[in-house]
């Protein structure tokens, strides 16, 4: 009796572990009938299994030696070695991976085991099989890993456009002086400002954060200051001496150490409060300083963790930390008010860090903004031009990177900032309402302003509120809001109007894909929800450049607003439009809704966990590319500890013998969104690559739902997935095809060659080694669709099992109207994955198992 192993592979989502391989047995024995109308399908029994796990495995031909890229302090992704006949996706995985350091968890996962016994033909075991990677890239729940996941939205996602030109640099090397120069140009200028944004604006608003704290023992009552002061540094010294004693005393009496020393501490603490009065000044000093020692510690162990993924965060920071405090030293020599209490001094000391810090931050933006302009200028003059005589699809490909990078890094620096800042004022809102407890603001004697450590900071024409009977801290609080509003520039509304044009833009392509997942569509939807869905990539992309544009130039001219109007210049009819008190009228109403969305602790904690679960499908996608391309950390990369899952599970099914022989007659492989992706890099690499190889023989076919591929990958990152729309190296793509129809003929059971216009032979399944290569796809799936037929109204009409588009061991079918998350509840996709399980056994590929080879040539 002949056996079929099935391996589920799960897409964005998150599913429950073992759902998804359920999901794939409840679909057979529901929706499969045979010709007789029975249910072929008998009952599936589950078995739990635990599968040791090993990375993947070389061939001993130096491929880490000849592949890789080199992990250094400027974050940019550089081939070693890069031979001009291996392809670049091959290249970049063998970094991936080459560092990896397997802590060898076995995989616990479950095997389904079921009888498949249609009437009139051969019954036979059908296994399923789950690979499942979610727990590798997820989202999760609570408080640190969703600030994790904001953080990675509004800050790493900078990277990918990053990644995308150094890729393009690195393919531009083979090709003419001139475009080497010019990417490499590009992508140079480009590194530095997404450097200049993931390095020095996150330091420097850490460090002006980090002076806040030094406002409270200003805002604590005198008579009380004594007492918290002795509680606080008390309290840091016991954690001081617990992790000293802990870390540093090997003796067998270190806790009856530690006892003694809380002992003494505290009877020393009941002493002094007893001596002393509670306004004394120690009690000052105690919390000033125990607050000093605290933030201190707490900004140096940010930076070593921050530089762990972003080499050089550290020793930026600390330069950044002592420069800050040599100018703030310098300005309270200058500024500081003698007639105050020490209290007080301290306050204004840390009131003017926090101007500083944010002096530098706003340093950092200017920077960060010249670079970004930079860039759009060299792709202006040099890139395009280049890309352009190049010809062929290069100019193409030239503008999807570029569209890449530019999105993505305005994208990122627009969340961070608009986030950041209203932020800022909802702690200052927040701060406010509280002043009847403890009041933290710096007091400013009546008369006098806020010591201001430049005029670039808040403008000359400051002036504090008339307040009656006078308040010091009123005018503080009108400080800060001023301070926040020049940090979002006159701009502010412009950049937000260009945002609500981007929404515009894509409002209806947006709406469409929420009507369209909770609706039931009909058959007569499927055409124009193709031609619909087309259109919305086409304005998608409008709307980023238009967002990218006006973002860009509304800070500009924002920037040189304020300035001329610093300077005394007149606005004239412009100056409605570019106003820092409608910034800060923005800002202020949207802190306020900040704060009402969350008004108590418990609150926020609920709507983050809440925001955790619903958000995954729409952040999902990209989260998990994000983290299927990271190069960090080198020791652990995302995905290398997804392949290692993926192999050790592969060679579990395809190793496992029964009687002297393979257990396993054939192997189908049925992966969906994501997992598409996961396993065609995987599959590709370890036939090109030559990393166990041998594993992937003639049994293996493939089937991919929703497969990104083309639609998302190749789009966003033309140079690094080259080979999926290779079609302008056709000749060997051709040549390779051609040879695999002579050599096997067609797939079994396929209609015949090209049937429904296979327009483009790439992506090959040679280069993938599987013996049938078949996509499925409906016509509003957001994520992938067609990867071999041209997007047409043709396209888009629905096709049954027996007339589906067919080539060279490619099968690719139109399910009809439907969206990206029903595939596992699909008919048609039952259809697909019997006809594989029942079909005649097929020989292998050309070169299975051989390594690279001609399969390298065509995939380059």
């Amino acid at each position: 009796m002949s056996r079929t192993a099935v391996i589920v592979v799960h897409g964005v989502g998150s599913p429950p572990r073992n759902d998804t391989a359920r999901a794939v047995a409840d679909l057979l024995v529901g929706s499969v009938r045979d010709a007789g109308g029975h249910a072929p399908y008998r009952q599936f029994e589950e078995h739990c299994l635990t599968i040791p796990t090993e990375p993947v495995r070389g061939t001993g031909g130096g491929a880490e030696q000849k592949m890789g890229f080199a992990i250094g302090a400027r974050d940019r992704t550089t081939f070693v070695h890069h031979p001009p006949d291996l392809p670049p996706d091959v290249a970049f995985m063998t970094g991936q991976l080459a560092g990896y350091q397997s802590a060898h968890e076995p995989y616990d996962t479950v095997e389904l085991v079921g009888t498949r016994s249609p009437a009139g033909e051969p019954a036979s075991h059908v296994h399923v099989f789950e690979m499942y990677w979610a727990d590798l890239s997820r989202l999760g729940t609570g408080f640190g890993r969703v600030f994790g996941a904001v953080f990675q939205l509004i800050q790493h996602v900078s990277h990918l456009g990053r990644k995308a030109l150094d890729v393009a640099r690195e393919v531009a090397a083979s090709k003419s002086a001139e475009e080497q120069r010019a990417w490499r140009w590009y992508a140079e200028v480009h590194a530095r400002a997404v450097r200049q944004f993931t390095i020095w604006v996150p330091v420097s608003t850490l460090l002006m954060l980090a002076f806040l704290p030094l406002f409270i023992p200003a805002a604590v009552a005198p008579g009380w200051r004594l007492t918290v002061g002795l509680l606080a540094a008390g309290l840091l010294l016991l954690v001081a001496a617990g992790m000293g004693f802990f870390e540093l005393a090997r003796s067998p009496r270190a806790a009856s150490w530690f006892v003694a020393f809380m002992l003494v501490l505290v009877a020393a603490g009941i002493a002094m409060h007893r001596m002393l009065p509670g306004d004394h000044p120690l009690g000052t000093i105690l919390l000033a300083g125990a607050l000093a020692a605290a933030t201190s510690g707490a900004f140096l162990s940010i930076l070593h963790g921050y530089a762990q993924t972003r080499a050089g965060a550290f020793g930026r920071g600390v330069l950044l930390l002592l420069l800050v405090l040599d100018a703030t030293t310098m300005s309270a020599l200058r500024h500081m008010p003698h007639a105050i209490d020490l209290a007080e001094r301290i306050r204004q000391f840390a009131f003017m860090g926090v101007q500083w810090g944010f002096l530098a931050l706003m340093l950092s933006w200017m920077v960060l903004w010249l670079m970004a302009i930079a860039s759009y200028t060299v792709w202006g003059l040099m890139v395009r031009p280049a890309a352009r005589a190049a010809g062929g699809n290069e100019f193409s490909r030239a503008r999807r990177a570029a569209w890449t990078a530019s999105v993505t890094l305005t994208l990122s620096a627009f969340s961070f900032t608009f986030l950041a800042l209203v932020s800022y004022g909802a702690i200052v809102h927040l701060a406010e309402k509280g002043r009847g407890v403890a009041d933290i603001f710096p007091q400013v004697a009546q008369g006098a302003a806020p010591p201001r450590v430049t005029s670039f900071v808040v403008p000359d024409s400051f002036q504090c509120p008339a307040t009656v009977p006078y308040d010091g801290g009123a005018c503080s609080v009108h400080f800060f809001r001023e301070m926040i509003a020049e940090g979002g520039t006159s701009g502010l509304l412009m950049i937000l109007m260009g945002g609500a044009l981007a929404l515009l833009l894509v409002s209806w392509f947006v709406a469409l894909i929420a009507v369209s997942s909770v609706r039931t569509l009909e058959p007569e939807d499927s055409v124009p929800l193709g031609n619909w869905m087309t259109s919305g990539f086409f304005w998608l992309r409008v709307s980023g450049v238009a967002f990218t544009m006006l973002s860009v130039g509304g800070l500009l001219v924002g920037a040189v607003a304020d300035v001329m109007r610093g300077a005394g210049h007149q606005l004239g009819g412009l100056s409605g439009y570019f106003d820092v008190d409608t910034t800060k009228d923005i800002l202020d109403r949207l802190a306020i809704v900040l704060l009402a969305s969350a008004t108590t602790l418990a609150a926020a904690k609920a709507r983050l966990n809440a925001l955790s679960s619903k958000a995954r499908p729409a952040v999902g996608i990209v989260l998990d590319v994000d983290n299927y391309l990271r190069e960090s950390p080198y020791a652990a990369t995302p995905r290398a500890r997804i392949a290692e899952r993926y192999t050790s599970l592969l060679r579990h099914v395809a190793g496992r013998v029964e009687e002297g022989k393979p257990c396993f007659d054939r192997i189908v492989i049925v992966a969906h969104s994501q997992g598409t992706v996961i396993t065609a890099d995987l599959l590709r690499f370890m036939r090109v690559a030559g990393r166990d190889a041998r594993l992937i023989d003639g049994r293996f076919s493939l089937v991919t739902m929703g497969c990104p591929l083309r639609q998302l990958y190749a789009t966003n990152f033309p140079h690094l997935y080259g080979w999926v729309d290779a079609s302008a190296n056709g000749s060997a793509v051709a040549d390779d095809d051609a040879t695999a129809t002579a050599t096997l003929g067609a797939p079994a059971g396929a209609a015949p060659a090209d049937a429904g216009d296979l327009s483009s032979p790439s992506p090959s399944p040679l280069w993938l080694g599987v013996t049938e290569w078949v996509n499925l796809f409906t016509t509003g799936d957001y994520v992938g669709r067609t990867l071999w037929r041209g997007e047409n109204p043709r396209t888009w009409e629905r096709q049954t099992i027996g007339a589906p588009s067919t080539g060279p061991r490619r099968r690719e079918r139109c399910l009809g109207a439907g969206t990206h998350t029903r595939y596992w509840t699909s008919g048609d996709v039952a259809e697909e994955l019997d006809r594989l399980i029942g079909a005649p056994l097929a020989g292998p590929p050309p070169g299975a198992g051989a390594g690279a080879g001609a399969a390298t040539k065509a995939g380059n």
